[in-house]
């Protein structure tokens, strides 16, 4: 298993999907990412999926990603 942490330290372009339960997705080098729209309180408010595989959960995001508004 891969650890991708490391992730939450890099700058990372995000953009919009249209999508509710993944709002946002980037490309980070050869990496797709796509933040799942968890069901809060019951799930972490964002699951990161790396290559379409849940990587890890996050409560806050991180300010080195912009998320646009």
């Amino acid at each position: 298993m891969n650890n991708y942490e490391w992730l939450l330290q890099t700058k990372i372009a995000w953009t919009r999907t249209g999508n509710p339960k993944f709002p946002f997705r980037a490309q980070h080098g050869a990496l797709r990412l796509e933040l799942y729209s968890g069901d809060w309180p019951s799930e972490n408010p964002y699951t990161l999926y790396v290559d379409g595989t849940p990587a890890f959960g996050i409560g806050d995001l991180p300010a080195t990603w912009s998320i646009p508004e």
